[in-house]
């Protein structure tokens, strides 16, 4: 049964039908005590009310005919992290925005070294992003600055995770790097698997879960 549906209604810039695509799953944060499903889209970011469908809040990203986000939002700090695809900006925009929201409700962006799949990793008031190509950034989640940016090698489509203090970067030719928690880049173990890492880890008590091309490992203690 379908308990509602609401067509995005989206003014496009572009006709080309391949502008018109995304692949992020909508993600339920809470603001004042409320839940809200965000859906990043093409061009656009809608916030609903899951129960109803009622639109709560759109805004239409800066850069014209953004397309491709597949990363998921996050929200912390009375701000959402918002990610646009290609062209690649990362948007810390006011959870308090309502109905059509301005620019003037961003409290600071940044478009380098951007990610279009791998999704953010927020631990309190530090923001971490692994970029496509491969660059690795901790990010003040307050103010937009940045602590540091380290280029990785090869490229990049899970996202990152963290358990124990520590932060896990698997990249597409099947290593996974593991640095920690900290406003400064400090590495700690690189790990090698036969094949490259297009899904997300998980972790499950202390063990590690990955799913590589061509197989599902569990590593952790005996």
């Amino acid at each position: 049964k379908t308990v509602w549906k609401r067509d995005r209604n989206t003014k496009y810039s572009n006709n080309n039908g391949d502008y018109k695509k995304a692949y992020a799953t909508a993600q339920v944060i809470e603001v004042g005590g409320q839940p809200q499903m965000i859906c990043p889209s093409s061009e656009c970011t809608v916030a609903y009310e899951p129960m109803t469908g009622k639109e709560l809040w759109r805004f239409y990203h800066p850069k014209k005919s953004t397309m491709n986000v597949g990363a998921r939002t996050v929200a912390g700090n009375g701000l959402t992290y918002l990610l646009t695809g290609h062209p690649a900006q990362l948007i810390a925009l006011k959870q308090a925005a309502s109905g059509m929201v301005s620019k003037n409700e961003i409290a600071w962006e940044v478009s380098k070294a951007v990610p279009s799949r791998p999704s953010l990793l927020l631990l309190g008031d530090l923001l971490f992003a692994i970029s496509d190509d491969g660059i690795f950034s901790c990010i003040n989640a307050k103010t937009g600055e940045k602590f540091f940016s380290e280029r990785q090698n090869g490229a990049f489509s899970a996202s990152p995770i963290s358990a124990a203090g520590l932060i896990y970067l698997p990249n597409q030719t099947g290593k996974t790097m593991v640095v920690k928690t900290s406003k400064s880049f400090e590495p700690v173990a690189t790990n090698t698997l036969a094949d490259g890492c297009m899904a997300s880890p998980a972790v499950s008590g202390d063990a590690i879960l990955l799913r590589t091309k061509t197989h599902l490992y569990c590593i952790g203690r005996k």
